[in-house]
C-alpha cells in the first residue's frame, strides 16, 4: 500500500513503495518450431524419417536413387482430409547455362560438357540424349542458324556430354558455314 505523503483538499501525493519485488517464470513447454528433416526417398515411405513429424515440418529427399523426386522440398500437411508429406517444390532446378568459345569448320564445332555441371548421376539407367533438352545461339554481327546433336554420354567418374553444333551465317544476300571461333551461349535442361 502507498503512504499518503500530503493531502489537501485540492492536492494528494503518493509516495511509492521503497522495493519491488519481481519473480518469472518461463511457463510451460510450447510446441516447437517447424523441423527440417533429410529423408533417404519419399518421406510418405515407412522408415525414412525418424522423428514424429508435425504439421508444417518440412523434409528434403536426399536419395540420388530417388529419379523421380531427388531434391524435393515436401511440406507435413493436411491436403483433402489426409496428413501426409506433400511435394512442396524442387530445390534444384535441372538446368544449366555455360559459355563456350567453339572453332567452326566447314560450319561445324564440338564441346563436351561435363554432366555433373548440369544434375547428379543417378543410379540405375544412365543418361541418353533424351534426357536434355539444349538450346544454344552463336555470338555473331550477322544472323546464324544453329543446330545441336547430342552426343552419346560417355560414363566414368564425371558423365561427359558431346555436342555438336552445326552452324551457318547470313552475310551478302547468302549462307555461309561458319570458319571461325565463335561464342555460342548453351543452356542445358535435364528431361
Amino acid at each position: 500500500m502507498a503512504d499518503v505523503l500530503l493531502s489537501t483538499d485540492d492536492l494528494l501525493v503518493i509516495g511509492g513503495p521503497t522495493t519491488i519485488d519481481l519473480q518469472l517464470d518461463y511457463g510451460a513447454k510450447g510446441s516447437r518450431g517447424s523441423q527440417i528433416f533429410l529423408s533417404n526417398g519419399n518421406p510418405n515411405t515407412e522408415g525414412n524419417i525418424l522423428d514424429t513429424p508435425i504439421i508444417n515440418d518440412l523434409a528434403i529427399n536426399t536419395s540420388a536413387a530417388d529419379t523421380e523426386e531427388y531434391l524435393y522440398l515436401y511440406q507435413y500437411k493436411y491436403v483433402d482430409a489426409v496428413l501426409a508429406w506433400h511435394p512442396y517444390l524442387k530445390l534444384l532446378p535441372n538446368q544449366f547455362s555455360a559459355n563456350y568459345a567453339v572453332a567452326f569448320t566447314a560450319g561445324v564445332g564440338t564441346v563436351t560438357v561435363e554432366i555433373p555441371s548440369v544434375a547428379l548421376p543417378t543410379t540405375g539407367a544412365p543418361y541418353s540424349a533424351s534426357n536434355f533438352n539444349i538450346q544454344a545461339t552463336v555470338s555473331n554481327s550477322s544472323p546464324v542458324a544453329v543446330s545441336v546433336e547430342i552426343g552419346t554420354v560417355t560414363p566414368g567418374d564425371v558423365y561427359t556430354l558431346p555436342l555438336t553444333f552445326r552452324a551457318a551465317q547470313y552475310a551478302s544476300s547468302t549462307w555461309s558455314s561458319l570458319n571461325t571461333t565463335k561464342t555460342v551461349y548453351v543452356t542445358i535442361s535435364v528431361v
